[in-house]
Formats: C-alpha cells, structure tokens, sequence
C-alpha cells in the first residue's frame, strides 16, 4: 500500500481501515481515549499519523469507533506538514474538539509542525503526543498501570515541592550543583488533565533549573535527535557552568554531538531535569519515549518544553541525558540513593 500525506480525513479514515490491526493493540489503543485522555462516548478528536505509522494509527482508529469517539484522522508526510495552510486548517479543526493524538517519529517531520499541534492544547482541549511510539512500547509501557504512576508522581511533586538546590552524584563520575528558580514542578503524567498535553507514555516530574555546574556522566544514554542512543554514551564526561556546557570529554571535536551542540548557545544550555515515574519500568531499554519515564535522574541539553515548565527561551534542538543509579538530594533530603527513590518516597506512596 503506497504510503502517502492524506489531507481529506475521510479518505484517511479509509486507508486506515484497510491496514491490518494487531489485536494485541486494540486495548491499550481503547485506553489512549477512555484513560489517558478522559474522553467518553460522543466526544470529538483528531489523530494526527505521521506516513510510515500506520501500524499504530490502524488500531486507535478502531478503538475509537469502539468507544464511540468522534475521530477526525489525517496522515502526514513532511510535505504537508511544511505547508502553512494545511497546518493552519489542522490546527483550526483541533480547537474545535475535545482531545487529540499525534504518532510519529521524533525528527521525521519539521519541530515546528510538532510544537503548533502541542501547543493547540489549552481550554478544555487535551493533547497525546506518542512522538517515537513503536509496537513495543505500545505493549511494554503504554499498557502499563498509569495510574500508580500518577500517584507517584503527585507524590514526588509535593516532596520536590519549592526546594532551592538540587544536587546529583554517581559512583561513575557525576557530580552536579544544581540551583532552582521560581519555576516549580510540573508533574507529566499520562493521565492528561484538562487544557495539557504530555507525552504518552507519560510519567515525569520536571522543571527547568536557574544553572547548573559540575560534571554529568551519561551512562544511562545520550540520545541523538533522531531518538538513536550515542555510541560512547557512558565514556562521556560532560562539564556544566552556570548551566551551558563547557566541554566534553570522550569525544572529537567532529563528532556529531559536539556538532549539534556547536549550531547555538541555547543548544548547550540545560533545557531540562527530570525524575522519571513510570515505577513500573525496572531497566532502560534503549528506547526513548519508554526510558524518559523510567525511575530516575534526566537532564536535557536544549529545548525546555516552554508549555511544560513556564520557561520563556527555546531551542529547536533537544539532547536527553540519563544518569544510572544516582543519588539525589533536594535542598538536603534524599530523592534518589543509588538510582532507586527513597524510603520516604515509596513509603508514601504505599501509605
């Protein structure tokens, strides 16, 4: 089947149709609508698929039949989506609905045609963006239970609450000082709340630091734009001050990292750090969507999710870094001993 930008959603609805579903999906499809997104029978929605995802878009098409769900569906090729009136008509009939989802990959399409279907999401509307979904996290974390997740989550936010300082050390060389500012915590859970939007599968609490300084050794993984794991992640040593990096040791000065981060300052400047909670992961398995929410310390070079953390700068490109079993403290208390969260942490949420 010839795959192609369909911009008439009936015919897309049609081409859709045709594609063989995995059963094993049209459950955890069902629960995009009825949990992640709060929708009920009658509600209007759009699904945004990007060309080639057709194997994912196949099954919440179905299941939104079965849940009785109003589903406006377009596919999408990087053609459309850099042509300003298509983008402009699709955005328009998403204000005009409840929720919608996009699935995707990470860089196929333009970053400015993803950031204006993120930032439709406001009012009464909710946004799903499954941007790098594949089958398997479909089955391994999608599925997985988002509501213990959530509590954890509130759980984490309110212990996070208006610490001042955050500091990060590894037995494998991390050492970082990190200061906060007025922003707070913004807690990414999968079970999108009115007016939000957040990745899916979900389950982060994040924020965007005032500086940073010290030394971060990426040994849970450095991730490309294109969401591909750095080869010599856990060889790097990362040196920040006062929240830009400064150098990077493991690496030649031609390596395509150092490239990415040479395109702007802001691309060296620490967007974001995150705890992840989807307590239900036990081990990162080199896929990003899935390993951004596993339990424990992220920080990323680069864009800051604005819409997320309430910070006024932005950067086109954005770099995660995961750090393995750290220890944390927020303004002296232990948020993290040795990669697992703290007693008090998991005491409370099974109080």
């Amino acid at each position: 089947m010839k795959q192609r930008s369909i911009t008439l959603s009936f015919e897309a609805r049609e081409y859709l149709a045709a594609v063989e579903t995995d059963g094993s999906l049209l459950a955890i499809a069902r629960n995009l609508f009825t949990r992640n997104l709060g929708l009920t029978a009658g509600s209007g929605a759009v699904l945004v698929v990007e060309v080639g995802y057709e194997e994912i878009g196949a099954p919440i098409l179905r299941a939104a039949g079965k849940e009785g769900i109003d589903l406006t569906v377009f596919m999408v090729g990087a053609d459309q989506a850099s042509n300003d009136s298509f983008v402009e008509r699709l955005t328009t009939r998403m204000s005009d609905v409840d929720a919608s989802l996009f699935v995707g990959s990470y860089d196929g399409l333009p970053g400015a045609f993803r950031r204006a279907l993120i930032a439709t999401a406001k009012g009464h509307r909710r946004h799903a963006h499954l941007a790098g979904i594949t089958k398997s996290v479909m089955l391994q974390a999608v599925r997985g239970d988002h509501n213990e997740a959530h509590r954890f989550g509130e759980t984490l936010n309110r212990a996070l609450g208006d610490a001042q300082r955050i500091d990060v050390n590894s037995a494998m060389g991390t050492k970082l000082h990190i200061k906060l500012g007025p922003m707070g915590w913004h807690h990414a859970s999968s079970l999108i709340p009115t007016g939000k939007w957040s990745y899916l599968p979900g389950g982060q609490v994040l924020t965007t630091p005032v500086s940073v300084d010290g030394v971060l050794v990426p040994d849970g993984g450095v991730f490309m734009p294109d969401a591909t794991e750095h080869p010599r992640s856990p060889r790097l040593a990362i040196h920040f001050d006062k929240g830009q990096v400064t150098r990077i040791e493991g690496i030649e000065e031609s390596d395509p990292l150092m490239e990415l981060l040479g395109r702007s300052t802001d691309c060296k400047r620490v967007g974001r750090l995150a705890f992840g909670t989807n307590t239900g992961l036990i081990v990162s398995v080199g896929a990003l969507l899935q390993d951004r929410t596993a339990p424990g310390f992220h920080l990323t070079l680069g864009h800051p999710s604005g819409e997320l953390t309430g910070a006024k700068w932005s950067c086109p490109v954005e770099v995660p870094l995961f750090v393995r079993r750290a220890d944390v403290l927020a303004d002296g208390t232990p948020i993290l001993v040795r990669g697992r969260y703290a007693r008090n942490l998991r005491e409370a949420q099974t109080g």
